[in-house]
Formats: structure tokens, C-alpha cells, sequence
């Protein structure tokens, strides 16, 4: 009977400590104000929830601004992004009440609103970087890879900055690298034109101009330790013939000409060929009293809750200290704060800040009060 009731006494604390799969365990406080003890467990539930919610759209944004707006917009009727909620623990310490939550969020109905909201999310793409003076040569190209279901991006260049970048990267094709990846693009679709005016045929009044658009295709691999590399995927050539008394006019409808074929060919040509995504490797420090036991199931919940982390192996393991190579499409600064959402295992508290070494992550783990 002893043993019967040592067990239901327990079962409370131990469920608390180790959740089922989907379901998250958090804390929510809020300050007791004219002994109104309801409202500011309500309050307390809604931080909790939001809480619960942020922790799941925020490794899927794309920048790191923005964050308090969109935060702000999720906190509004938040109880609909979640599927059901349990109130595992209420303390109260003077004025300060906290609840414990089991919280479980609706993955269709957090989707639903982030598309609602027009939040840029984490999705490799593909980046379109085309410049030609006879017109523009960006929209029919995106429109085609759109066609095909792959994300284009043009980044937050302006048209003589894109003129700039195609003269530099014709020349040096690895200053395609870090324009690539401040957009989350795993390839890049280098486009330019040749405009030639033939001679004018007097009779018809009308000059005839000849349009010569290439296209390179380049993609972002991995060759050798771990170093990002751009490497050429493929090469298009496809040329136009138009006539007009304008020349300008008859520069734009010999592009188009062009255009329109070589779209096609791209839409059809490119996507087999690309690949599945940017990583980069990112060294992480795990400082604590770790077995090996813990430590595989803490690399592999990284793994598994971050959509942004491809893989996790063990670089250096010693006493105290392992280093951590994390295949990731964050920069260094997002994953530590994306680092700051994983759950830690049963007993285990994580502190998440920055390396020793510039580039670096640091994780310090520590034992719950429960588990001493």
C-alpha cells in the first residue's frame, strides 16, 4: 500500500519531466495585483502559450527582424493556434503566480496564419540575378522556375547594384557565395543579353535588332572539410530576331523572343539538377558533467526540432567538454538563438550564449533541481 501510494504521489512530477513527443512544457508568470488571483492566472496561461507557439514558428523565419511586430500579431486570439492545453503545476510565491503547461500547437493552424501574415519563412531558393538594358529579364525568368514550384528570390538590390554584381560574378563566380546565402539560396541563375542592330531595311522603314541571352546556372556544393564551394550546373544560350522603326521597341520584342524560350528550356532543365540545400557547419561547445548516453539524445533532438539543422556529429568529446559540428542553414548568431527553443532532456537545463572563438556556439548544461 506504501509503495502504491509512493508511486501516485510521483507519477505528477515524472510525467512534468518527460513529455510525450509533440507536447511542450512551459512556464508562464504574471504579478498579482489587488489580490485578483484569476486574472493573473489567465495572464500567466497566456504567456504560456504564446510562449509555447513562438518556440515553434521561430526557427522556421527567415530574418531576424521583425520579431516583436510578429509576436505582437501572434498573441492575438493565440488559443486558436493550439490544440489542446494542460495545467500541470499553479505556485505562488507572494505576489507572483506561475503555471505549469502542457501545450500542444496546431501545425495546420500555425501555418495557416504565418501564410496569413505574409511572414518570409526558411525555404532554400533560388536566386535570379539578371541585368540587360533592352528590358527586364528578372520577371520572366522568375516566373518560369515559379512555374516549376521552385521559391525564386531577387534580393534587396537595387537594378545598378544587380548590373554590378552580374559584371563581378561573370568574372569571379565565388562573390556568388555570400549573396547566396543572405537569401537562403542553395542556387543562382546568372542571366545577361548581347544586343546587336542589324542594318536598316529602307524599304519597310524598319531596323532589325538580334538579342543573344545566356544564362549560367550555378549551385552551392560542399568540397572537401566541410568548405562551400559554387560550381557550374549548366550553361543556356538562345537568341531573338525582331524588326521595328523604333530600335529600342525592337530590342524589347527580340528579348522576349529570346526570353520566352530560354524560360522554358530553364524551367525544365534546372530543377532535377539542383540541390537539396545550403549547410553550413557551425562548432558548437557542450560544457556539463554529460554521459554519452544524454549526450546522443541531445544531438539528436537538435536534429529533429530545428527544420534548419541537417546534422549533428560529435567533432571532439572529453571530459566535461564536446565540441559539436552542426550542419545548418543558420549563420552562427540565428542558431544561438534558435538553440534557445530545443527541449533538454529529462533533468537537464540548457544555457545557450556565444563561443569562445568568433563563429562559435557555447551550450552550458546543468541538472534540474528535480533530478538531484
Amino acid at each position: 500500500m506504501v509503495a502504491l501510494v509512493l508511486v501516485a504521489g510521483g507519477c505528477p512530477d515524472l510525467w512534468a519531466r518527460a513529455p510525450r513527443p509533440g507536447i511542450q512544457l512551459i512556464e508562464g508568470s504574471a504579478r498579482i495585483v489587488r489580490g485578483r488571483v484569476r486574472r493573473a492566472r489567465g495572464a500567466a496561461t497566456h504567456r504560456a502559450l504564446l510562449e509555447a507557439v513562438w518556440r515553434r514558428v521561430l526557427p522556421r523565419l527567415a530574418s531576424n527582424k521583425g520579431h516583436k511586430r510578429l509576436k505582437r500579431l501572434l498573441s492575438r486570439r493565440v488559443r486558436r493556434l493550439i490544440k489542446r492545453y494542460r495545467t500541470r503545476k499553479v505556485t505562488r510565491a507572494k505576489r507572483k503566480l506561475t503555471v505549469l503547461l502542457a501545450v500542444t500547437v496546431d501545425e495546420t493552424a500555425l501555418g495557416a496564419r504565418l501564410v496569413a501574415l505574409k511572414v518570409r519563412l526558411l525555404r532554400p531558393g533560388v536566386l535570379v540575378l539578371a541585368h540587360c538594358e533592352a528590358g527586364s529579364m528578372a520577371k520572366a525568368l522568375t516566373g518560369a522556375l515559379g512555374s516549376m514550384s521552385i521559391r525564386t528570390v531577387t534580393g534587396p538590390w537595387s537594378d545598378q547594384q544587380r548590373a554590378a554584381m552580374v559584371k563581378t560574378a561573370r568574372a569571379r563566380p565565388a562573390a556568388l557565395l555570400p549573396w547566396a546565402r543572405k537569401v537562403h539560396a542553395v542556387a543562382v541563375v546568372l542571366a545577361r543579353c548581347e544586343t546587336t542592330v542589324l542594318s536598316k531595311i529602307t524599304a519597310a522603314g524598319v531596323t532589325g535588332v538580334r538579342t543573344k541571352v545566356v544564362a549560367v546556372a550555378y549551385a552551392l556544393g560542399k568540397r572537401g572539410r566541410g568548405r562551400v564551394t559554387v560550381r557550374r550546373l549548366l550553361r543556356l544560350e538562345q537568341s531573338g530576331l525582331a524588326h521595328h522603326s523604333d530600335t529600342k521597341k525592337a530590342g524589347g520584342a527580340a528579348l522576349t523572343q529570346g526570353l520566352g524560350t530560354l524560360a522554358r528550356r530553364l524551367g525544365r532543365l534546372l530543377p532535377p539538377r539542383l540541390p537539396t540545400g545550403l549547410t553550413r557547419t557551425v562548432l558548437v561547445r557542450l560544457r556539463g558533467p554529460l554521459g554519452l548516453a544524454t549526450l546522443l539524445k541531445l544531438t539528436r533532438q537538435i536534429r529533429l526540432q530545428l527544420p534548419g539543422v541537417h546534422a549533428v556529429k560529435t567533432r571532439r568529446f572529453g571530459r566535461g567538454v564536446t565540441w559539436l559540428a552542426v550542419q545548418t542553414l543558420y549563420d552562427p548568431s540565428r542558431l544561438q538563438q534558435i538553440l534557445t527553443t530545443v527541449r533538454p532532456p529529462q533533468g537537464w537545463l540548457l544555457r545557450v550564449g556565444k563561443g569562445p572563438k568568433p563563429g562559435t556556439v557555447d551550450i552550458r548544461t546543468e541538472l534540474t533541481e528535480e533530478s538531484e
